[in-house]
């Protein structure tokens, strides 16, 4: 839950953005992009981790030719991308195997 502070500095930057012609959800959109790909390197050692390959070492990464294009099944994995600077770790990325 947002605190009156916090409340209040959305109030704000919406009406600045408002003034300076931009829409506050497609900025907002735009920051959520920022930050994904500002931390791609977590994202895809969460996914080698997932997949059980060496992120730093390519050649160890072997993919298992018999289920890589023939599986019609998806699983559903859930992989915690979490911050040190985050005070809760409530970001989840879905992969689909």
């Amino acid at each position: 839950m947002a605190t009156k502070e916090q409340k209040n500095r959305k109030q704000f930057a919406e009406k600045l953005l408002r003034v300076k012609g931009l829409n506050y959800d497609e900025w907002l959109d735009s920051k959520h992009q920022e930050v994904i790909q500002d931390n791609q390197d977590v994202v895809m050692q969460a996914l080698e981790m997932a997949l059980g390959t060496n992120v730093d070492n390519p050649s160890d990464a072997s993919v298992d030719e018999d289920n890589s294009s023939d599986n019609t099944d998806s699983e559903e994995t859930d992989i915690e991308v979490s911050s040190n600077n985050s005070k809760s770790s409530d970001s989840f990325a879905k992969v689909n195997n």
